[in-house]
């Protein structure tokens, strides 16, 4: 059954991962999201024909048809990226609720990297709706499982939702960059807490204690830790990594098992100074910026996928 599952998600992120590289070039620059996409060199509107995950790619020969220009090859692997990483959710959880909430989870994280290694940036605009539609979504599954009565869930989902209006209804003015719009950042994540605070108040009232105090302990370690690290060394760390973390903890917190927010932070530590030794190595100085986003992503879609392995190993080594 989860294998017939996930050939069944792995369509569905291709798609999404096509939007998710669309997304991920027009959210930096304030751009709507609504519309066809055009070329980038003759302005030509690409058709639905000419817009099929992959497949587009392949005929094309990866060059638009109407100039010739050749089309960058992020946007397949991307999209094969999402589908897989679809496809493993659906593996990893079985055909649940819980495997479509982590799959959404992997295609934020898929959006945020390609944004953080283009524009070093972590957009407010898609972290914080995914702070809050990631609490409805989470208290959606603590439901399923049974573990709330359904008046604590209408109420805490109403208090998510409050947060999600915020972030619609906020006026929003000046120029793109996240930097000049600090004060309405703050409001926004404001929202999100009182959100998540209604969350764990009614989650722990209905009996989701283990769940809901997971999420809340995962997220204040990931971000309060990376919150420190901006304190202490605000030029290696970003505020956009603190609110990443709070997102990241929130996740892996929820699954129940306290080691893998650690797993995650210790592939993404390892991961990030692997690759500054092969920047340094290759001619690079220490001040070349390097986007700790993509490894932070990848370090919790590891924990998520194998963290309880690598856990089981790691005690095994240590018992033996």
């Amino acid at each position: 059954m989860s294998t017939l599952f996930a050939a069944l998600a792995a369509p569905l992120g291709l798609i999404l991962g096509s939007f998710a590289t669309m997304a991920a070039h027009r959210i930096p620059l304030r751009a709507s999201l609504n519309g066809r996409s055009k070329c980038p060199s003759c302005e030509h509107t690409i058709s639905a024909v000419e817009n099929i995950p992959v497949l587009s790619y392949l005929i094309q020969r990866g060059r638009c048809r109407h100039c010739g220009d050749g089309i960058s090859v992020r946007y397949p692997l991307i999209e094969i990226l999402t589908a897989t990483l679809f496809a493993l959710a659906a593996l990893r959880f079985g055909p649940t609720l819980r495997a479509a909430v982590y799959a959404a989870f992997f295609w934020v994280l898929v959006m945020l990297s390609v944004i953080d290694l283009e524009h070093h940036l972590l957009p407010d605009r898609i972290v914080f709706p995914a702070l809050a539609v990631g609490a409805l979504l989470l208290l959606a599954d603590a439901v399923t499982e049974g573990a709330f009565g359904r008046m604590s869930a209408v109420v805490a989902a109403s208090a998510a939702v409050v947060g999600a209006l915020l972030w619609v209804l906020l006026p929003r003015r000046g120029p793109a960059r996240e930097s000049e719009n600090r004060h309405a950042s703050w409001l926004v994540g404001l929202g999100f807490v009182l959100a998540w605070m209604g969350l764990v108040g009614f989650g722990i009232a209905g009996g989701a204690q283990r769940s809901v105090s997971g999420a809340l302990v995962g997220a204040a370690v990931f971000g309060g830790f990376f919150f420190a690290v901006a304190l202490l060394v605000p030029q290696g760390m970003g505020g956009g990594d603190v609110k990443l973390g709070l997102l990241l903890g929130a996740f892996l917190g929820y699954l129940g098992a306290p080691g893998l927010v650690l797993v995650a932070m210790f592939m993404a530590f390892l991961l990030g100074s692997l690759v500054s030794v092969v920047v340094l190595l290759s001619g690079g100085s220490r001040k070349s910026a390097i986007s700790f986003g993509p490894f932070l992503s990848l370090g919790a879609v590891a924990s998520v996928l194998i963290g309880e392995q690598v856990i089981d190993l790691y005690l095994g080594l240590g018992a033996g």
